[in-house]
């Protein structure tokens, strides 16, 4: 059914394609899902209970297709407005797409502009640290023309909101997940194939519950980065204050000046005093101490 839907939205956005008068890019046709494997029994007994109306099922039922870039010798400096560029690991990791992390392609034969980074394209980094492979983001901002690498997947699914994968796969269920079926002996590297990455298993339910689950999940979202903003500003604020408090207090500006107490300069020599006081006291005790000795 999502196969025949996919492909009856491709049929409409072709012929839309074909009577528009500005170059746009054609539509891909999506391509015939694969079998993927149902779900095993020993899979079954490890997993949270779910509303009646829910079932489990694996990834793969709501991808079309995934496509990967190559990996090849780069200028490992970020490419100008004039230039292409190969997105590094680092673009897809910290929860938003970074146009500035990657390399500069100097061969051009190595140019593709059919793996050119998109606004709304659906990436996920194929290999990283056992803590962000699978980190996955939808990109917003697209200025320059970056390529795919290697490490650095994009991913078409079928209608379904593709947020709503993006907030599992970042859910500590989609992370369990991910760090599951990645492989790699060293805990610096680890990678996780386009196969494996279909076998995930993820909760599913109606097309109009994930539109609600993904608006709930923005608004809240939203609140906490905006929360977050004012901590970040009252964290500044308190250090502010904290430096000019210490400031006044030893600028003499925290307490009232009464002309009648005694001038700092009274209490330096007093001070000077005693100590040369309390010096001659200790040497005359060693010397007596030295007479009696003797």
């Amino acid at each position: 059914m999502r196969y025949e839907a996919a492909l009856d939205d491709y049929q409409k956005a072709l012929v839309d394609w074909q009577a528009g008068s500005e170059k746009r890019r054609k539509p891909a046709k999506p391509k015939r899902p694969h079998d993927v494997a149902p779900l095993e029994h020993r899979e079954k007994e490890k997993l949270p209970l779910l509303p009646p109306e829910w079932a489990f099922s694996r990834m793969g039922l709501y991808i079309d297709r995934i496509e990967a870039g190559k990996s090849f010798k780069c200028l490992e400096t970020e490419p100008s407005a004039d230039q292409v560029g190969v997105a590094k690991v680092s673009a897809v990791t910290w929860g938003e797409y970074d146009e500035t992390e990657s390399k500069t392609c100097l061969d051009a034969d190595k140019i593709n502009e059919d793996l050119f980074i998109r606004e709304g394209d659906f990436l996920l980094s194929r290999a990283n640290t056992i803590e962000l492979v699978g980190a996955s983001v939808i990109a917003k901002t697209v200025t320059k023309r970056i390529m795919l690498s290697d490490k650095t997947l994009r991913i078409h699914f079928m209608p379904e909101d593709r947020r709503f994968f993006l907030y599992y796969l970042r859910s500590p269920y989609g992370r369990t997940e991910v760090e599951a079926r990645s492989t790699g002996n060293q805990e610096s590297m680890r990678n996780i194939g386009q196969d494996r990455i279909k076998s995930i298993i993820l909760p599913v339910c109606t097309e109009v519950e994930q539109a609600e689950i993904v608006r709930i999940l923005d608004a809240r979202l939203e609140a906490a980065e905006a929360l977050e903003s004012k901590i970040d500003v009252a964290f500044t604020y308190a250090d502010t204050l904290r430096q000019s408090i210490l400031k006044k207090a030893f600028s003499g500006q925290l307490v009232a000046q009464d002309p009648n107490n005694e001038p700092a300069s009274v209490l330096l020599d007093r001070i000077r005093a005693e100590r040369e006081k309390a010096v001659q006291n200790n040497h005359s005790k060693k010397t007596k101490k030295g007479k009696t000795a003797a």
